[in-house]
């Protein structure tokens, strides 16, 4: 055991050493392919240690020293955003003061950091998310790259549609639409009024006309007197995982005559769909999106983000929407529960 513990010790150490010596090469030569190589590099172990948090905390401290010590160079936006994506996997705030000194107001890095350090603040137990929301609004009157002030204003509006304050986000998606930095940028601003018009809780549902990935046609008309659950999930979605178990609960709690589940997969091919309800033993009807965030559901629904969800009730009406975890099986068994009493 002891023989074990130190040859363990050893290959540890000659691992960091092996990192280290090849940041300290690339900060020597600066070259953009031995960084790329780097990072690249760091990103295979990471995955092959399912995004170990230890591992993306080492990494990401050296990729931002790296970038501390070479601001302007040629490929820096590779580099800024592989190190703040990994903090927001982790939570990592150990420099999160030393970003905000360095990035100026017109930098274009700012659409890089918003989303990865809104996930930094969500998963930092001594950091308030709140404090990330103030953050933002006070950025809202300095930024000046388009880009990155749309997105800014792209993380609010999710916010105020998750705290359901419509009239923050019929202001931010109206600013959007005036700044015009981008197509996307306008259509989603254009898909929030939409939705704010068109696909609220009490409205009918949109048209659902399909087939599932094993060609049997699907219709909410079809399913009329009878409680129709959508989720919006794709197999490369990691939030979507430990939402299936929730899905399996309801799908199992009622007979089809009172509550069926339709998923709405944006992936790009059959196949891939099809082993992944084989490994996660997902029985239930799926429709494939292969335009991903361009489908005609995704875009009748306005999904910008998954997992996705929609109740649509016996009357073809949105009943509830967007609800996660176990508080989504408690409501959508009340409701189906309520009505067929």
């Amino acid at each position: 055991m002891l023989l074990s513990k130190r040859l363990f010790l050893l290959i540890l150490l000659s691992s960091i050493f092996f990192h280290s010596t090849l940041l300290a090469q690339t900060n020597e030569e600066g070259g953009v392919e031995d960084i790329e190589e780097f990072i690249r590099m760091a990103w295979d172990e990471i995955r092959e240690a399912e995004f170990s948090d230890s591992l993306q905390i080492e990494y990401s401290n050296q990729i931002f020293s790296y970038f501390k010590e070479n601001k302007g160079h040629e490929n820096e936006e590779f580099i800024f955003s592989s190190f703040v994506m990994m903090w927001g996997n982790t939570g990592h705030a150990e420099h999160l003061d030393d970003l905000y000194e360095m990035l100026d107001d017109d930098s274009p890095l700012w659409n890089h950091a918003i989303n990865s350090l809104g996930n930094l603040y969500h998963r930092n137990e001594d950091l308030e998310a709140e404090v990330f929301i103030e953050k933002l609004h006070e950025l809202e009157h300095r930024l000046t790259d388009p880009i990155s002030l749309s997105q800014l204003m792209t993380y609010l509006t999710r916010h105020y549609k998750r705290e359901g304050d419509n009239e923050m986000v019929l202001d931010y998606a109206r600013k959007m639409i005036e700044l015009n930095a981008s197509d996307w940028f306008v259509d989603f601003g254009l898909g929030e009024i939409y939705e704010l018009e068109s696909l609220q809780i009490g409205q009918y549902a949109p048209e659902l006309i399909a087939e599932t990935i094993r060609g049997e046609p699907v219709s909410l008309e079809d399913y009329s007197g009878r409680f129709v659950l959508l989720e919006f999930w794709g197999s490369w979605c990691g939030p979507c995982i430990p939402e299936i178990p929730y899905l399996k609960t309801v799908h199992e709690s009622f007979e089809d005559d009172q509550l069926v589940v339709i998923g709405i997969a944006l992936d790009r091919d059959t196949e891939t769909v099809e082993a992944f309800m084989e490994e996660h033993e997902m029985t239930w009807p799926q429709i494939l999106q292969a335009d991903m965030f361009n489908g005609e559901l995704v875009n009748a629904f306005n999904i910008g983000g998954v997992p996705a969800m929609y109740l649509v009730g016996p009357d073809g009406t949105i009943v509830t929407r967007n609800l996660r975890g176990e508080e989504m099986v408690e409501e959508v068994s009340k409701l189906v529960l309520d009505y067929f009493d």
